[in-house]
């Protein structure tokens, strides 16, 4: 008798517990739909906010690039000692106006905008080889290219070469703030493994940094927190490194100091790697002087377009005008540029898309124009995205015209 009550009142227990389990299993479930459901509308919330600064600072910088440009073409003109004050004052004016706004945008600190990858069958030596050359127009330091897989990889490789493009470009900018002892950093690519399907390559950055120790804790700082949007150009390489699947690596051992990634990507066996590449790289052409180039101005906005053409028409010879991504696509196609300056915001088309269709359309030549990206964005992660879609250089509204003729002339 007394094990048969002893045995009932152990099932009611535990029937009991498995009530209340039940139930704080319910509230548990409610409490986690209530948490999700609050940080959605947090989302969104940030999203409408970054939308609404991304879209007045693109506003003011429009007409503060206006400004600029007008200002310098009347600069330029003969005027009386009393108009050329007036006009210094107003273009220093106009300077403390546009500082305003980037600290506005810095306080403001919108989210990173999404990356979305463009998957292409490329040539893994000609895209260190742009990377290379596009780090020697934008970095002071020498960035020496040792590639240890020039023979290794018989294959074009398939993945994002924009996006690689970007997290190297980053990641070296990045490293170079905190200073290079010798002026000097190796990139190093070298095959990790391989199979009858991928390569495994290993991008390595060799370097002496004069604040080590800074760099080194930034790093693990930023391994810890991926998900938290930071500005400056190691977050964004760590931002779009983490797109490809890839973690960044950190060493150092006495002298050597050490940052490394390996990624892998597919092999496309339909198509081997051109064997005339370094003949080709090797060779040597005369660099067009800026008063020869032919060059496409994609932008949408009639008065952006006469000012542009007024301040470069003393300096260029041919500029035609595209009023949209999808109509500079087509004459992309129709003619040879020698440069393309692509506005961002466009209706149609934007810029990043028509620059993505135009570096799939070269990725099947031997062809590759140099593309500077021209746009009133100038928030947190905006660089990084034109860069990541294939542009060679970002200028940001307001600019002066001087420093539009020497971007140019940087990619020649």
């Amino acid at each position: 008798m007394t094990n048969t009550i002893l045995l009932i009142l152990t099932i009611f227990a535990l029937l009991t517990g498995i009530v209340v389990l039940l139930v704080l299993s319910r509230k548990q479930r409610k409490r986690m739909l209530l948490q999700q459901e609050v940080l959605e509308r947090f989302k969104k919330k940030a999203l409408q906010q970054d939308r609404f600064i991304a879209d007045f600072s693109h506003k003011l910088r429009t007409s503060l690039n206006n400004i600029t440009l007008i200002n310098q073409l009347v600069h330029d003109a003969r005027m009386g000692n009393d108009q050329g004050e007036l006009m210094e004052a107003l273009r220093t004016s106009t300077s403390d106006l546009s500082q305003d706004v980037n600290e506005l945008v810095e306080i403001a600190k919108p989210a990173f905008i999404e990356y979305k990858q463009t998957i292409l069958s490329f040539n893994l030596h000609e895209a260190m080889s742009g990377i290379a050359g596009i780090l020697d127009s934008e970095i002071k330091v020498s960035v020496v290219l040792d590639r240890g897989v020039e023979q290794e990889i018989e294959y074009n490789i398939i993945g994002d070469p924009s996006l690689l493009r970007s997290v190297l470009i980053n990641l070296i900018k990045g490293i170079a703030e905190y200073g290079l002892k010798d002026d000097r950093l190796l990139l190093r690519t070298n095959l990790e493994g391989a199979n009858q399907n991928a390569y495994s390559v290993r991008f390595q950055l060799e370097c002496n940094v004069q604040h080590w120790q800074s760099l080194e804790k930034k790093v693990r700082e930023l391994l810890h927190n991926t998900d938290t949007p930071a500005p400056g150009l190691l977050p964004a390489a760590f931002r779009l490194l983490s797109l490809t699947g890839s973690k960044l690596e950190i060493s150092s051992g006495g002298a050597q100091q050490q940052l490394y990634f390996i990624q892998d990507f597919p092999k496309d066996v339909t198509r081997k790697t051109d064997t005339g590449l370094q003949k080709r790289t090797g060779q040597v052409e005369d660099k067009k002087s800026i008063g020869d180039l032919n060059v496409l101005l994609v932008e949408d906005n009639a008065i952006n377009q006469k000012i542009v053409l007024l301040s470069l028409n003393r300096k260029v010879r041919q500029i035609d005008v595209a009023n949209n991504g999808k109509e500079a696509l087509e004459m992309f196609g129709k003619k040879k540029y020698d440069l393309i300056l692509m506005d961002i915001q466009m209706p149609v088309m934007d810029g990043i898309t028509a620059t993505k269709k135009m570096r799939e359309i070269e990725n099947t030549t031997e062809n590759r124009i140099p593309i500077i990206a021209i746009t009133a964005n100038a928030l947190a992660g905006d660089r990084d995205h034109c860069l990541a879609a294939g542009a060679d250089d970002y200028l940001s509204k307001p600019f002066q015209v001087d420093e539009l003729v020497e971007r140019i002339k940087s990619l020649l």
